[in-house]
């Protein structure tokens, strides 16, 4: 299979892509004219580029490309920041920080492209792109947030993966262990289906493994080089990597392990639910999404299994599991979209039946401007 899409459909992915960001944009623009932004009035520059870019997680990682790095923002991984800092000297700072938006564009192409490995009808692709785009927590992904930048490298590595070009699907793999800490599922899954090939399917593991241990060495070494060198740099310039991991417990993360851990995570997530629901908290709205996306997660999961390459099934797996190890669910409503080959073959069967589709998208798009009205409002919803 190449890398192929007619000039029609295109024409037909950027007209989403405008048309999604253009109904957000607008709906902000009238939020903050009506006066339902924490900040109001902005010029409507502001609303397109500040208001997005400054935003919760957006304004540590302008900190961390403009000052560096200070505790606890190690827990953030460097690329994206970096990114920002090497294009803030060819353009301005605010577009800079918007990158995410021709990214967004990127993403939407290589899901196109990647239906076509998971054996998609080309009819459904495109009303696909908009019902994932009407996720509650789709405008996460061209806000300055480090998600589109992680589903767009992950999708170029599993195109490389698919295709058995290693040393490039170990390359994007390496880029993306610099994105976030699940970035090391793409690299483990490369160095299994490398071995598993060059071994004739671990029919011959001694004779084939030592022929061609160095290639897999070098593999491997590329696939982690993104959090290899960042965990290098910690040790050089903080004293240890370990301040990644204190970090990450100043964030409300830590490894789940024992049964009283994985007791205590339910019930701490339970609990607030409870609690926020006879209070009117409005944090009700993420926790009752992350719930949700957890559970449709896992049929998405169960649906999928034996139904698209298993490499494609594993790296989804590998980004449900990694978030939810860390002892908490905050976030998973946005960090399940990583798990984004799942859902879009969820979603083509859902394309199968019009009204439902229509229905469903309705009010998951409903759902997301409720969510950008509560971001904005400075409440964490994701």
């Amino acid at each position: 299979m190449g890398l192929k899409i007619d000039r029609k459909k295109i024409k037909e992915i950027i007209i989403v892509w405008a048309l999604y960001l253009i109904i957000i944009n607008g709906y902000l623009l009238i939020l903050d004219r009506l006066g339902h932004t924490d900040v109001k009035n902005h010029s409507i520059k502001e609303v397109c580029f500040a208001l997005w870019g400054w935003a919760w997680d957006g304004m540590h990682y302008i900190k961390i490309a403009t000052q560096g790095y200070e505790f606890p923002l190690q827990a953030f991984f460097p690329l994206y920041p970096m990114i920002i800092r090497v294009l803030d000297y060819v353009f301005p700072f605010t577009l800079s920080y918007r990158i995410n938006i021709l990214i967004l564009l990127g993403l939407l192409a290589g899901a196109y492209v990647l239906m076509d490995y998971m054996k998609i009808e080309v009819k459904k692709r495109i009303p696909i792109l908009i019902m994932f785009l009407s996720f509650p927590s789709a405008f996460f992904l061209q806000a300055n947030y480090v998600d589109a930048l992680y589903i767009f490298i992950s999708l170029v590595g599993l195109y490389f993966l698919l295709n058995k070009r290693y040393l490039y699907a170990a390359v994007m793999a390496g880029l993306l262990s610099a994105v976030k800490v699940s970035g090391i599922s793409l690299g483990i899954i490369i160095i299994f289906d490398y071995t598993y090939n060059v071994s004739n399917g671990f029919k011959e593991i001694p004779v084939n493994i030592k022929k061609h241990v160095f290639s897999i060495i070098a593999t491997s070494i590329l696939s982690f080089s993104g959090i290899l060198l960042y965990f290098l740099y910690l040790q050089n310039n903080f004293g240890s990597y370990n301040i990644f991991f204190e970090a990450q417990e100043k964030w409300g993360r830590e490894i789940v392990g024992t049964g009283k851990d994985i007791k205590a995570f339910i019930i701490g997530f339970i609990a607030p639910i409870i609690k926020a629901v006879r209070n009117g908290d409005t944090t009700i709205y993420r926790r009752i999404h992350e719930i949700l996306f957890f559970l449709v997660s896992l049929l998405c999961l169960r649906y999928s299994y034996r139904k698209i390459p298993y490499t494609i099934w594993l790296f989804s797996l590998a980004q449900i599991i990694i978030p939810i190890s860390s002892g908490t669910f905050l976030s998973f409503n946005r960090l399940a979209l990583l798990a984004y080959p799942i859902f879009l073959f969820g979603i083509s069967k859902i394309a199968e039946k019009t009204y439902l589709y229509w229905i469903l998208t309705i009010i998951l798009f409903s759902s997301q401007l409720l969510g950008i009205y509560l971001f904005f409002n400075n409440v964490f919803v994701g």
